[in-house]
């Protein structure tokens, strides 16, 4: 089972990016979650692949900011899944990179892809 978490506060773009899951790992049963907040750092670990934005509204926040300040509080995130921050401000989806890989997620488990590309490659794929 590939378990995948969606930290978006659109559900409109969850069954795209479900989509484009399937589409990296063809031959995996995948489980979906998908919240509205940023859950706490300990729960990253139980997933293999987590898809990021980086504003999640107004009750969702800034994830940067949520996260930034987690890490100073020495909540570390265990095991690291590959992140894929989706957001379409691009200087804010850099910015949630650099705090990943600077809290030691392996770099190569940190890509930033916005939304619209995601939404374009599986269109394509699909037809």
């Amino acid at each position: 089972m590939f378990r995948i978490l969606i930290v978006d506060d659109e559900a409109v773009r969850v069954p795209t990016l479900l989509r484009y899951a399937e589409i990296l790992r063809p031959d995996e049963d995948i489980e979906t979650t998908h919240v509205t907040t940023v859950p706490e750092n300990s729960v990253f670990a139980d997933y293999d692949m987590v898809f990021l934005d980086h504003d999640l509204g107004v009750f969702g926040g800034d994830v940067y900011e949520v996260m930034r300040r987690r890490f100073f509080a020495y909540e570390p995130l265990g095991s690291s899944p590959v992140f894929i921050i989706h957001s379409m401000n691009p200087i804010g989806a850099g910015n949630l990179a650099r705090l990943l890989v600077d809290y030691e997620v392996p770099r190569d488990r940190v890509h930033v892809m916005n939304y619209g590309l995601i939404n374009s490659m599986v269109r394509l794929r699909d037809g």
